[in-house]
């Protein structure tokens, strides 16, 4: 995501006088006196959405935000793994490189603990919810909630999640509500810093929501949060 140079050989002409003269160039309906050749299919840029090349190994954070930018929608799956895969992407389905069409899904296998058991419990306080967005999926006219956790503590917190629910009003008034959820044991979170945790829930423009989210470790609830959230925009 190659340009056909095109060469001409001209001999010289002799016209009745005995002189030599350039030949005259063919016209395409211009007054330059120069023909443009057609532009082959080849050059026109594709921009057909791909599944990414180079998503395997990445953290789950950043495969999420490097689809979000192309507009690709996904859904993230846990696999055991080995401990130095435990949040990194481990395979992608359907494979790289594969075409998609308008509204298609990729699946993020990431990988997660084989024992299936917090390796660093930690406590009420030691992450906090600092941020709740709407993010816009562009081309798509539709946002998705986006959750910032912080990690206060000095090591990494391993098998967070963020749980919760959005409850929104359509046109027509009707109230609905859309789960949100990551699965369990996704998030690793580095010690002290930002974690945008993006959720599974897409919504139309112009909605107005309320929210309700948990930051958890398994059962325990590490911190929540509840309040109005602005329109969609």
């Amino acid at each position: 995501m190659a340009v056909n140079l095109l060469t001409a050989s001209c001999s010289s002409q002799t016209d009745n006088t005995g002189s030599s003269s350039a030949p005259t160039p063919e016209t395409s309906g211009s007054n330059t006196g120069v023909q443009t050749p057609a532009p082959s299919g080849t050059d026109t840029p594709d921009a057909t959405l791909r599944v990414p090349t180079d998503l395997v190994n990445k953290t789950v954070e950043d495969a999420s935000a490097q689809l979000l930018a192309a507009g690709i929608l996904f859904t993230t799956l846990l696999e055991e793994a080995e401990e130095s895969q435990v949040g990194r992407v481990v395979r992608v389905e359907p494979a790289a490189g594969t075409v998609l069409r308008e509204n298609d899904r990729i699946h993020l296998i990431v990988g997660k603990t084989k024992d299936g058991t917090p390796s660093t419990p930690v406590r009420p306080g030691d992450l906090t919810i600092t941020g709740v967005e709407f993010i816009r999926i562009p081309p798509a006219a539709n946002c998705q909630i986006v959750v910032t956790v912080f990690n206060n503590l000095s090591r990494t917190a391993d098998r967070i999640n963020v749980t919760g629910h959005v409850q929104m009003r359509d046109q027509d008034s009707s109230r609905f509500t859309l789960d949100f959820s990551r699965h369990e044991g996704l998030q690793n979170l580095e010690p002290q810093t930002q974690h945008p945790i993006y959720g599974e829930v897409t919504f139309e423009r112009g909605v107005t929501a309320s929210y309700q989210f948990q930051v958890v470790q398994d059962t325990q609830v590490i911190d929540e949060v509840a309040e109005q959230l602005a329109t969609c925009e």
